[in-house]
C-alpha cells in the first residue's frame, strides 16, 4: 500500500515541477 508520507513527498515534487495546478 502506498504511504501518506510518500503521497505527500510526491505530490510536493509534482507542486514544485507544475505550480500551476
Amino acid at each position: 500500500p502506498i504511504r501518506l508520507e510518500g503521497l505527500v513527498l510526491t505530490h510536493q515534487q509534482f507542486s514544485s515541477y507544475e505550480p500551476e495546478l
